[in-house]
């Protein structure tokens, strides 16, 4: 629940943490010899796309139904916006 309702910082957190995985793999890469660059570029290619560990990170957590959930009122209350219908008091 902590999570849901202080989600900037938990995502920040989980920013972070993502990064510091990259870079411990960076520095691992760099003290075998590769070049600091290279060992950066590398270590972001070998753990992948990001957005792929934040979204099982959510999975986890379970934030993904309210995500969802968000994303289905957001977009049901902008149809009715748009087309509001008999029940609306447009007159």
């Amino acid at each position: 629940m902590r999570a849901l309702w202080r989600r900037n910082d938990w995502e920040r957190n989980l920013e972070d943490e993502l990064l510091l995985h990259v870079e411990q793999r960076a520095e691992d890469l760099a003290r075998s010899g590769v070049p600091p660059r290279e060992a950066l570029r590398r270590a972001r290619l070998e753990l992948g796309p990001p957005e792929t560990y934040r979204e099982q990170c959510r999975g986890s957590f379970r934030l993904r139904w309210f995500d969802e959930l968000r994303q289905d009122l957001r977009y049901t209350l902008r149809t009715l916006r748009k087309a509001p219908g008999p029940w609306s008091s447009a007159s």
